[in-house]
């Protein structure tokens, strides 16, 4: 069965094997979640020179497909947030802090989970 490569449409006829070699190699050392969101990611990186460079920043949030869904990712999983107790959490203003996450970050949505760029 024939792969066809994620970055083919960035390949032309005089590409060097150098170059084909470093970009395969360079994308086969990003993580699982940006090697399935590639094709998603792209448009937002501008290029596969720049997704390569920047996909170390990217941060993953697994099965959120909205800022409401990473705001209660965030809530549930991230170290700031473990000193709320059960009943602080319940009270917690999830909306406003997404509308936070939303005003300072710049998110892409994939199939896999949302990115924050």
């Amino acid at each position: 069965m024939e792969e066809k490569l994620p970055f083919a449409g960035d390949i032309v006829r005089t590409t060097s094997v150098r170059r084909l070699n470093k970009l395969y190699f360079a994308y086969t050392d990003l993580s699982p979640e940006v090697q399935q969101a590639y094709k998603e990611l792209i448009p937002y990186c501008g290029g596969v020179e720049d997704l390569l460079q920047k996909s170390e920043e990217f941060l993953f949030y697994p099965e959120c497909h909205n800022i409401m869904d990473v705001a209660r990712y965030r809530l549930e999983h991230n170290i700031e947030f473990s000193a709320l107790s059960e009943k602080g959490k319940k009270y917690f203003n999830l909306e406003a802090y997404a509308h936070e996450l939303e005003e300072k970050g710049c998110y892409a949505v994939c199939n896999n989970g949302m990115f924050k760029l």
